[in-house]
């Protein structure tokens, strides 16, 4: 967030780029999926939007969406968690997998209302386990699983993956969109879009055309014939 502007919240929540973002993640999702967990994450976004509405002191509401922000983040964390641990189990569930994308395209979009020094002190606080020792309170953190890690970095390579396909697919729907606009091209100029037809047409095309160069040679020949006799 640029320092000294308020910020829209409400619009930046329904804004085109995040609704774009979930239908994306919604379209990777598998159809016989439970449906519930995207559901959860849309109530989650429209609740704090009824918060805002009530709330109308910019303070606060900046408060309550940094508030929202460590929200958001920790059911992204137990998302990832899961399923984590479920493709270690070999286990697929892509609404599950559609419901983290959704949820860390929401974070981004919150992030951008919020001081990165805020963001980056809750992602520190969220990122440990709190222990009590000797009266203070320390944090430490928590024991790495070999076999998690190994997911998280899977999961990374399959959102890569899912947005090279995307790209993949845009490229080919402009592809295909071209070859359309050629075919209306040709069935505007030769009423067909049948290759051989097309040939065929153009042959007789030539065919015509050279007939028509021998015509004028020959009125040209004879226009110089004429003129012989005139003179």
């Amino acid at each position: 967030m640029e320092p000294g502007r308020t910020p829209d919240y409400k619009a930046v929540l329904l804004s085109d780029t995040l609704a774009t973002t979930w239908r994306d993640c919604e379209s990777n999702a598998d159809a016989t999926g439970d449906d519930g967990l995207r559901r959860a994450v849309f109530a989650l976004r429209d609740q704090f939007l009824a918060v805002l509405d009530d709330v109308g002191d910019p303070y606060e509401q900046e408060y309550l969406t940094l508030v929202f922000y460590a929200l958001v983040r920790c059911h992204w964390i137990i998302s990832n968690i899961q399923a984590g641990y479920r493709i270690s189990a070999g286990k697929t569930d892509n609404a599950l997998y559609a419901q983290s994308g959704m949820l860390s395209a929401l974070l981004g979009q919150v992030e951008t209302c919020l001081q990165p020094s805020d963001v980056n002190v809750l992602q520190r606080a969220l990122s440990r386990l709190p222990s009590e020792s000797d009266g203070e309170i320390v944090y430490v953190s928590p024991p790495k699983n070999e076999a998690v890690e190994q997911t998280k970095a899977q999961i990374v390579g399959l959102q890569v993956a899912v947005s090279e396909l995307q790209q993949e697919r845009d490229r080919l729907q402009t592809h295909a969109q071209n070859v359309q606009n050629e075919q209306a091209i040709l069935q505007a100029q030769f009423g067909t879009t049948d290759p051989k037809a097309i040939v065929t047409r153009v042959h007789n095309l030539q065919n015509r055309l050279a007939a028509l160069q021998e015509i004028q040679q020959m009125v040209g020949n004879l226009e110089e014939t004429v003129g012989l006799f005139d003179n």
